[in-house]
């Protein structure tokens, strides 16, 4: 008979008082499996908090810790999706041919009614039978918040209130004057915009948001919304909807304005970086309203958050096996730089386009690794600082990434600039902690 969550902790309690940090780790992560196996929320929960209060000292462990709180918390996420609904299996779309998402009326952030062609996944896998659904989960989530809020209710209250996502993701405007980029503030994560003269950051969205790339036009700028794939003038206002869907990936406007490539899925890395086949994503492209879905790669490749050459013809990404280049008129896919082993536990990074289009940078160890497309390539070193992104400026003489001085074991925490010849770096923003 499995253990129950209680013996689970009890006895991940007695190893650490004898120093045995890593086996508590590893035998969490393997009772993590079993408590997820048998959809028991409450000792998800109860594991994910003993979990945080455990004090890595190694860099392995911190490393490894990491992925069990990730783990754990996207555990918790599957639970919610899965109860009253298909299996996981069934939510990635592997037909190309098949209408994808019916078309369903939502309202957008502003309340008015507006037509897609996504709807969210958990809508998708809850079904018509909501007023069902809602009835049979009251009672199990009645139970998980009275759990959480009486353990700490002023700082779960506050965490309900303000999502949390990826900092950095830096984007250049097409003028190079500005960067739009994610920022973890006191109440959440939301994109803001520093000026390259001057150095001024202003909020753009005053709710959550990350991923932010800019329209061609330099006009509006789209981003990751609570509700999906959202667009926002770059000089404020109000959101329009575009897509609604609850990945946690990104999207990106063709160069011509007409398309925008997004991947679907729920790949924040924990799972590909712990083998776990159940998550895996999915890319797509559609008209810049939304319209006219259609799916370019599929779970083979588990493609991250794509990239448009400048000339439109290519999309560049990067998969758990290394990165690849889609060439969309004849629909080649051919891998750049492979993976042999693939040791970071953070989401896939975006590659980014040089502007002439013959070369790539991508995230290396320590470093952005510039890679033409022959799959030659030279690194810019980047000190002790850890890429977590990287952006290459519309001048094509600078990069800016995200990175965090601690060697990358923590949030991003830093936005900074560095020379495309390695030299100049130099921090420009904070990015805040997690």
């Amino acid at each position: 008979m499995p253990a129950s969550h209680d013996e689970i902790i009890d006895r991940a309690r007695a190893e650490l008082e004898r120093g045995r940090v890593s086996e508590v780790i590893r035998g969490l992560d393997q009772a993590r499996s079993e408590l997820l196996a048998s959809a028991d929320l409450e000792g998800l929960m109860k594991v994910l908090w003993f979990a945080r209060e455990i004090a890595p000292t190694t860099p392995e462990e911190l490393n490894d810790h990491s992925r069990l709180i990730e783990a754990l918390e996207e555990d918790v996420r599957e639970i919610g999706r899965k109860i009253e609904g298909r299996p996981v299996s069934e939510w990635d779309e592997d037909s190309s041919s098949a209408e994808l998402f019916p078309p369903q009326h939502v309202e957008n952030v502003r309340g008015e009614s507006e037509r897609t062609d996504g709807t969210p996944l958990s809508n998708r896998i809850f079904g018509k039978s909501r007023v069902g659904f809602a009835a049979r989960i009251l009672f199990t989530c009645g139970l998980l918040l009275l759990f959480i809020f009486g353990c700490n209710p002023q700082g779960q209250l506050r965490s309900f209130e303000c999502r949390h996502g990826l900092a950095g993701s830096p984007a250049w405007s097409p003028d190079g004057r500005s960067i739009a980029f994610a920022m973890r503030g006191r109440c959440g994560t939301q994109i803001m915009i520093i000026y390259m003269k001057g150095g001024k950051v202003r909020p753009l969205t005053d709710g959550f948001g990350e991923e932010p790339a800019w329209s061609p036009s330099g006009q509006k700028i789209l981003f990751t919304s609570k509700r999906g794939f959202s667009s926002i003038p770059s000089d404020g206002g109000a959101y329009a909807l575009i897509r609604a869907d609850d990945s946690d990936m990104g999207a990106a406007w063709s160069p011509d304005g007409t398309q925008i490539a997004f991947t679907h899925g729920l790949t924040h890395g924990v799972k590909m970086a712990l083998s776990d086949s159940r998550y895996r994503s999915t890319l797509y492209v559609m008209g810049s309203d939304g319209t006219n879905i259609r799916r370019l790669v599929g779970h083979s490749c588990n493609p991250g958050t794509p990239a448009w050459s400048p000339d439109g013809h290519n999309l560049a990404f990067e998969c758990s096996s290394g990165v690849y280049i889609l060439t969309l008129e004849s629909g080649s896919l051919r891998c750049i730089r492979p993976y042999y082993i693939r040791s970071s536990h953070h989401p896939p990074h975006t590659p980014s386009w040089a502007p002439d289009g013959r070369s790539l940078a991508v995230v290396g160890d320590s470093a952005i690794v510039i890679v033409t497309m022959s799959g030659a390539s030279r690194s810019v070193s980047t000190d002790s600082i850890q890429p977590r992104d990287v952006a290459w400026s519309p001048g094509g003489d600078l990069l800016t990434f995200s990175g965090s001085p601690d060697g990358g074991n923590g949030a991003a925490s830093n936005l900074y600039l560095i020379g495309v010849d390695g030299y100049g770096l130099r921090a420009i923003a904070r990015l805040g902690s997690s």
